[in-house]
């Protein structure tokens, strides 16, 4: 990846580099640096401490600090000799004074004024921000208060711009940054030297990932969706074999279910011709009654009158003598 946005010249090395790396303000495409939160494949691009000009003010002080027991001492003397005499460095009360205490004072006193200095040095030293290829980071370091750590996306940085006010900005070359962030916040960067190059940097930079991320994500959707097709296709080829292997057992299941049907309608007919032999047989066999019924009355009625006749002819014989 830094190969890459040397290549493009998408950050470039900024004016007097030098001078700005030896005194610890930039430092471009560092060499073999880490740090704990830091992702795979996640490189730094840009390592950034605020503007030295920041520690005038308490390099003053302390300079002022270390120079203020001499200047006590001179302003004291100087009264005392050309003023009163000498009456206070000849009195009882200094004369008294073991000098070993004096000593063991003023180291007491110089060893605050060196804390003092070393509390402010290494909050400017680790009060840094990284800028890497996919994140902006920001650490306040604070001895006694302890440590803020800012970590926003380069993606979501939406708007940046720079002030430069007064004189010895103008002159130092350092203002202010500040940038919005896609959920509204805003972040400033104090004492940021060459604010114009920074910016442009950080602006070149973010444009670039998003293009990059972009292209990333057109080629993730391509790729799942070539492998979705390939998984269709392929769901598609074991598809179609089930579907022929389901075609040809319902095929067979309903061939099956064809001849059992047309068993069950064959045994239908045979039982209705069964069941019509059955009352052909009955019919007949009725008929068959009837026509005895009929021969056994015509008998008993011949045989009646038989009888009748038998009857008749016995009468006439005895009425004729």
């Amino acid at each position: 990846m830094i190969e890459e946005l040397k290549q493009l010249h998408i950050v470039d090395q900024p004016k007097n580099r030098l001078l700005y790396r030896v005194l610890g303000m930039f430092n471009v495409y560092p060499n073999n640096v880490s740090f704990s939160t830091q992702n795979k494949g996640e490189e730094v691009v840009i390592i950034m401490r605020k503007h030295i000009i920041r520690n005038l003010p308490w390099a003053i002080t302390t300079i002022f600090l270390f120079l203020l027991p001499l200047i006590v001492s001179a302003i004291f003397g100087f009264y005392d000799h050309n003023i009163n005499d000498d009456a206070l460095t000849q009195g009882s009360i200094l004369q008294s004074v073991d000098q070993v205490f004096v000593w063991i004072l003023l180291g007491f006193y110089m060893s605050f004024v060196i804390t003092f200095a070393f509390f402010k040095f290494v909050h400017w030293y680790y009060d840094i921000f990284i800028i890497t290829n996919e994140r902006y980071i920001s650490i306040d370091f604070d001895l006694l208060k302890g440590r803020t750590i800012t970590d926003i996306p380069l993606t979501d940085i939406i708007d940046i711009s720079e002030k430069v006010f007064g004189f010895f900005p103008t002159i130092f070359g350092y203002g202010i940054i500040e940038f919005k962030t896609t959920s509204e916040k805003l972040s400033i960067i104090e004492h940021t030297p060459q604010t114009v190059w920074f910016r442009n940097s950080l602006a070149d930079l973010i444009k670039y990932m998003r293009t990059k991320k972009i292209v990333k994500s057109k080629e993730t959707i391509t790729r799942e969706f070539v492998k979705e097709v390939d998984h269709e296709q392929k769901n598609g080829d074991e598809g179609s074999k089930i579907d022929i292997d389901v075609k040809v057992d319902e095929k067979n299941s309903k061939d099956e279910n064809n001849k059992e049907t047309k068993n069950k309608v064959e045994l239908k007919n045979e039982e209705k011709k069964d069941d019509k032999k059955d009352t052909k047989e009955k019919i007949k066999s009725k008929h068959l009654n009837a026509s005895l019924m009929a021969d056994l009355a015509g008998d008993v009625m011949a045989d009646k009158e038989r009888e009748r006749a038998d009857k008749l002819n016995t009468n006439k014989k005895i009425i004729e003598p």
